[in-house]
């Protein structure tokens, strides 16, 4: 078997060979080449043959020569996919029983020393396990118990709506037990505080008349009467009069010898004797009433009620004025609290408190 000298292909001798396309005879002083790699044939030297391997003159088939080594390897490829599980292995031996919470009691001090280990209380909302036998304390404290579970906080959920009334339950029976035994008798208390004094009673049947009295000594004759000096005054406006205070007036009209100060207060100048009336008007429901006429702020004569539902009252005087000393005149409540005097027709212009003085004697009585 021979190669050919450029294309390296093989042949086997064909004598008498000379087909287009077939392989040469052994003879040839070529050297032996292909039928696609010669360049024409020796009965037609120049005459080109088509190559049957690649069909082009000339070929242009790689001259394929001997195998190389093995070259390097090269990296290795991505990770391929997780392939599926394998299927379950044999079940595994069965472990020791754990201590469970079966048997959980309330904590009670008196059978605590009996605890056995393992043993599961409550305390306080917390749950404990006892740890030490016969344990001593109390769980929340002593060593000898292991906290399970704290007790929880108090939930602050919205309040609920408010249910529908159940039916009204029924009538239970009436009791009927005996009556006990009468107590011993306590000891006599400490006599109470004096009562406030009731109202005035109704005035009594007039008694006989006295024995007519000794004739008194002369008196001292004086001139009148007239009148030289005069004062009045009157409240329209309903007001209150706090208990001591003054009661005052809004319109007042006088002479020269008598001066006012503008509010309760009337100033006698004139040496002369005078008679003073007053009146006040209290409201409905004040309790009972007491107004003084006062002389320099001293009580010269009173006025009071019993009654609870008000009404009107008055009271008056006589005052000596002496030379040169001038009496100051006021109305005063002297009640137990305030009292509100008020404005009705009853009264004097229908004021709620008035006040008149008049000078009828020009001298002194003594």
């Amino acid at each position: 078997m021979k190669r050919c000298k450029y294309c390296g292909e093989s042949y086997t001798s064909h004598s008498g060979n000379n087909k287009r396309g077939s392989w040469y005879g052994e003879q040839g002083n070529y050297g032996w080449e292909c039928d696609s790699c010669k360049k024409g044939r020796l009965s037609k030297p120049g005459k080109p043959v088509k190559n049957p391997c690649c069909g082009k003159d000339p070929c242009v088939c790689v001259i394929q020569g001997r195998p190389g080594r093995r070259g390097p390897a090269g990296p290795a490829g991505a990770v391929g996919a997780v392939g599926p599980a394998g299927p379950a292995g044999p079940a595994g031996a069965t472990g020791a029983t754990g201590v469970g919470l079966t048997g959980i009691v309330a904590f009670n001090p008196a059978v605590a020393p009996t605890y056995p280990v393992g043993q599961v209380v409550t305390f306080d909302g917390s749950t404990y396990l006892v740890n030490s036998a016969s344990p001593t304390g109390t769980p929340d404290t002593s060593p000898d118990y292991t906290l399970l579970a704290a007790a929880g906080a108090t939930g602050t959920g919205p309040t609920g709506v408010t249910g529908d009334p159940g039916p009204t339950g029924a009538t239970g029976a009436t009791g009927t037990g005996a009556t006990g035994a009468t107590g011993v008798t306590g000891a006599t208390g400490d006599t109470g505080a004096t009562g406030v004094t009731g109202a005035t009673g109704a005035t009594g049947v007039t008694g006989d008349t006295g024995a007519t009295g000794a004739t008194g000594p002369t008196g001292t004759t004086v001139t009148g009467p007239f009148r030289s000096d005069y004062a009045s005054a009157i409240q329209i406006n309903t007001i209150t009069v706090p208990v001591g205070g003054l009661v005052s007036f809004t319109s007042a009209a006088y002479t020269s010898g008598i001066t006012f100060n503008g509010t309760d207060t009337f100033t006698l100048n004139q040496l002369g004797l005078y008679s003073i009336e007053f009146n006040v008007n209290t409201a409905e429901n004040t309790g009972a009433s007491v107004f003084n006429l006062l002389e320099n702020s001293a009580p010269l004569n009173s006025m009071g009620n019993s009654a609870t539902s008000g009404g009107n009252m008055g009271d008056g005087g006589i005052i000596e004025v002496s030379p040169g000393i001038p009496i100051n005149v006021s109305v005063q409540n002297n009640s137990s609290g305030p009292r509100t005097l008020t404005a009705v027709p009853a009264t004097f212009t229908g004021s709620a408190a008035s006040i008149r003085i008049i000078r009828f004697a020009d001298g002194i009585l003594f």
